[in-house]
């Protein structure tokens, strides 16, 4: 099957995704992250990833992938909403940068498919994973949600809604 290398900032999340079935759990504040990244993604021939955090942790990503691999940013947990990759990084890697953004695909969608679809996933999450949740806020209020989740992510997710409640 597919392996997961799961990236945390936190190292009370890793034996919680262990106890959920992940294959790889590394905290990128660890000393040895950048050998065991880079190891890792080798021995996996792991040529994709999804970067939820930005800034130069992209940059970062771009030395420690395979060559010719690419990576698609879909968050700036950092705080830091610019990708920060030396080019020189791009050209002798062979890799790319992409970005990643759920609501530009699901918008093309009625509300009644979204709001299914949501159904389904939190279906599937039940018993298995729970997350804090800061606030539930309207749809319309996108740009106040991502920057009440970026200043306060520690405090829990801030989800949109159809509705608002």
């Amino acid at each position: 099957g597919i392996k997961t290398i799961n990236l945390v900032r936190n190292a009370d999340y890793i034996k919680e995704l262990k106890e959920i079935g992940a294959d790889y759990v590394l905290n990128i504040k660890d000393e040895n992250f950048d050998k065991d990244f880079k190891e890792i993604t080798a021995s996996l021939d792991c040529k994709k990833a999804y970067d939820a955090i930005c800034g130069d942790f992209t940059g970062k990503l771009v030395w420690l992938m395979p060559r010719n691999s690419n990576i698609s940013v879909y968050g700036f947990l950092s705080g830091d909403a610019k990708i920060q990759v030396d080019f020189l990084a791009l050209l002798s890697q062979g890799s790319t940068v992409s970005s990643f953004m759920v609501f530009t695909k699901m918008f093309e969608h009625p509300p009644e498919v979204i709001a299914k679809g949501f159904q389904t996933i939190f279906a599937g999450l039940r018993g298995n994973y729970a997350t804090k949740i800061q606030k539930v806020m309207k749809f319309e209020d996108i740009e106040e949600a991502l920057k009440l989740s970026v200043e306060n992510a520690s405090k829990g997710k801030v989800l949109l809604s159809l509705t608002g409640k």
